[in-house]
C-alpha cells in the first residue's frame, strides 16, 4: 500500500441550483494501469464511480458540485485501490442562496389589476407543498389552482415530484407612476427556496375631455340607470379610493345633449 489513509483538503463554493466543475488531480506512480473506485459523500456531489489511469500518468477527476439548498457542510471524496490503498479529500461545501428571479414590470390602470403567470418547479423525488410569502400583500397577491383531489390550502402550493406548477401574481396599483415592489418567496425544507422579485406601476389614461387638468382620467365600468318617464329615481354608485393616500373628489354631472327622440 503506497498511501494508506492520506488526507487532502478542498473547498467548493456554489449558489443553490447552479453547478461548478472541480478538477481533482490524481496520479498513478506504478508501471501498470490501475483503476480507482470513487466514493462521494455530501449533498450535491456528482461524479463518475471510478477512474482509470495509465502507468506513470496523472489525471483529473471531474467532480461536480450542484447544491439544491443553501448550506454550509463538509463532504468527502475517496479514491480506493487494492494495491495503492486509499486517499481522500475532505471537502468544505459552501452553498449560498440562489439569485432572485427578476420578473418583468407590471403595469395597470388605477382601480384595475393585471397578472402574470410564473412557474414553480419541484426538483426532488417527492411531492411538496411550498409555503408562500408575499412581502407586499397590499399591492400583490398570489393565485393558483389547487391540485386535483386535494383540499385547497391557502398559502400552500402543491407540486408533484419532478414536475412544475403554474401560479399567478396579481398586481393592483395604489400609486400613480411610482414603483411598487414585492418579493414572492416559495419555500420547502427539501425542495429549497425560490425568490421572485416583482415591480409594478400604476397609471391613468390621458385626459382629452374637459376639465383638461393634465392628470389623466380613469375610466370606470359603465353602469345603466333608469327611471319612469315623468318620475324621479335614485341610483347608487360605489367609489373606492384605490390610492395609498387620502383623496378628495369633486363630482360633476355631464348630460348627453344628443338625446334620442321618442
Amino acid at each position: 500500500t503506497l498511501f494508506p489513509y492520506t488526507t487532502l483538503f478542498r473547498s467548493l463554493e456554489a449558489k443553490a441550483r447552479t453547478a461548478i466543475l472541480a478538477d481533482i488531480p490524481i496520479r498513478n506512480p506504478l508501471n501498470e494501469t490501475i483503476t480507482f473506485d470513487v466514493i462521494l459523500e455530501g449533498q450535491g456531489l456528482i461524479g463518475a464511480p471510478r477512474i482509470t489511469i495509465d502507468p506513470g500518468e496523472s489525471a483529473s477527476y471531474e467532480l461536480i458540485y450542484s447544491p439544491l439548498l443553501a448550506d454550509h457542510s463538509d463532504g468527502k471524496l475517496t479514491f480506493v485501490n487494492m494495491q495503492m490503498g486509499e486517499f481522500w479529500y475532505l471537502l468544505h461545501l459552501d452553498a449560498a442562496e440562489a439569485d432572485p428571479i427578476e420578473c418583468k414590470l407590471m403595469e395597470a390602470e388605477i382601480g384595475k389589476s393585471v397578472e402574470i403567470e410564473l412557474t414553480a418547479e419541484n426538483p426532488v423525488s417527492e411531492d411538496v407543498e411550498y409555503q408562500i410569502e408575499v412581502t407586499n400583500p397590499i399591492n400583490f397577491r398570489v393565485e393558483y389552482a389547487h391540485k386535483a383531489g386535494n383540499t385547497y390550502k391557502e398559502e400552500l402550493l402543491a407540486v408533484d415530484a419532478y414536475h412544475e406548477a403554474p401560479f399567478q401574481i396579481v398586481y393592483t396599483p395604489s400609486a400613480i407612476n411610482q414603483d411598487e415592489e414585492t418579493k414572492v418567496v416559495l419555500f420547502h425544507p427539501t425542495a429549497g427556496r425560490w425568490e421572485y422579485q416583482l415591480r409594478g406601476q400604476g397609471h391613468v389614461l390621458p385626459n382629452d375631455l374637459p376639465p383638461w387638468d393634465g392628470k389623466g382620467v380613469v375610466e370606470m365600468q359603465a353602469m345603466r340607470v333608469g327611471a319612469i318617464v315623468g318620475q324621479a329615481s335614485s341610483n347608487l354608485l360605489n367609489f373606492k379610493n384605490p390610492l395609498n393616500r387620502h383623496l378628495t373628489v369633486q363630482l360633476t354631472l355631464h348630460q348627453d345633449t344628443e338625446a334620442q327622440s321618442p
